[in-house]
């Protein structure tokens, strides 16, 4: 029973956010006509994507790296670590990580007592997984392509698809965790900015010692590998879980009650209507002042 009513609630907010694509692009389709479309696209898109990139991966296998095939794993390291602090790093300051916290329609969610849960999962989780879901695939079509011919190397580089799963769990552990939290106005604090300096300073070592003398050069340790992979995939398991625990407790009043500090109002110093001007344009957006000339 509780299991149908979640069904339930879960394909009204998908059927919603259909209908507000529909609505914002003016197509004309009907609902379920879009939603056929949707899915015939993504499904066929997919499968046509998958099968290009393994096509690519073949040509440049037996044409530019038939000679260095460690250059090949090289570089597939370095554009997943890369695209990991990508995805990683656009689902904290960028717009993403509003998605959920400042829809215009939470309210109205709450008015048909749709649980938030839903709400993030379907603006938030999911199009995150979508968007992460590309890395761990094209890894695997990678691994595919180079692995059979070379299976130490395969060996010494088998941590590469846990990380790519864990770099897609963190982005969607990500989405359900700003989903849960008040928006604030800066998308950069200083922590923020610290720890994007020191990703980008690891990336760089990451990046000076792969190209010398790769990610496995003869000092490191036999169990390193196996150890990385195995962190990875358990941080996996834990990033999942953890998206589950945000989604469970995701709650409207710590979206729409926020816990604010009140202050006592002060009147204005100094120009009266530039101090007005400036207090209306920091109230919106745009500016109801401004909007009016």
């Amino acid at each position: 029973m509780a299991s149908s009513a979640w069904i339930a609630d879960f394909r009204l907010m998908r059927d919603f956010r259909a209908f507000e694509i529909i609505n914002s692009f003016r197509l004309p389709l009907s609902l379920g006509a879009f939603k056929l479309l949707v899915t015939t696209a993504v499904c066929v898109g997919g499968l046509i994507a998958i099968g290009l990139w393994f096509l690519l991966l073949r040509i440049l296998r037996d044409t530019v790296f038939a000679q260095d095939r460690e250059l090949a794993w090289q570089m597939c390291s370095l554009a997943i670590l890369y695209s990991s602090a990508t995805l990683v790093g656009s689902g904290l300051l960028t717009g993403r990580r509003l998605a959920v916290a400042a829809n215009p329609h939470l309210k109205l969610f709450r008015d048909l007592d749709l649980p938030l849960s839903h709400v993030a999962l379907r603006y938030g989780v999911l199009p995150a997984g979508v968007a992460a879901a590309p890395l761990p695939v094209a890894t695997l079509v990678f691994l595919l392509v180079f692995g059979p011919d070379d299976p130490n190397t395969a060996a010494r580089y088998a941590w590469i698809l846990p990380l790519a799963l864990c770099a897609s769990a963190a982005a969607c552990f990500t989405a359900a965790w700003c989903a849960i939290r008040v928006p604030r106005r800066a998308s950069v604090t200083w922590l923020r900015a610290e720890a994007c300096a020191v990703v980008g300073f690891l990336l760089g070592v990451a990046t000076t010692g792969t190209m010398r003398a790769g990610i496995s050069w003869p000092g490191l340790p036999p169990l390193a590998i196996p150890v990385l992979a195995t962190a990875s995939l358990v941080a996996t398991v834990a990033l999942i879980v953890g998206t589950l625990v945000c989604l469970r407790s995701a709650r409207y009043s710590s979206l729409l009650l926020p816990n604010r500090e009140r202050r006592s109002p002060q009147r204005p110093t100094g120009s009266g209507l530039s101090t007005a001007f400036l207090a209306d344009l920091t109230a919106s957006p745009h500016g109801t002042l401004a909007s009016m000339y």
